[in-house]
């Protein structure tokens, strides 16, 4: 008898958020991250870009959730993938 699969809500989300970026970039850009134009350097500087947009957008949020009066509390957690359906 086979071991039954358990799956991963989150992971499928990533992984589904993964894919429909990658198809977003693929129509803005029209290359693949298999592209050889970049050096190791600008890979990096890219990525630290990124990580700075994340910092700021964390920051609102965090921001947004001390200013109200219940501290956040009624806030829920609904994923919400890139093409922007709810999977809640």
């Amino acid at each position: 008898m086979a071991a039954s699969v358990k799956v991963d809500s989150i992971v499928a989300a990533v992984r589904d958020d993964l894919l429909r970026r990658s198809e977003l970039g693929i129509a803005k850009y029209g290359v693949t991250l298999d592209r050889t134009d970049l050096n190791l350097r600008d890979w990096l500087q890219h990525a630290y870009e990124e990580t700075l947009d994340q910092a700021n957008y964390l920051k609102r949020a965090i921001v947004e959730i001390e200013r109200r009066s219940d501290g956040g509390a009624d806030i829920t957690m609904t994923h919400t993938n890139i093409a922007g359906d709810s999977n809640g």
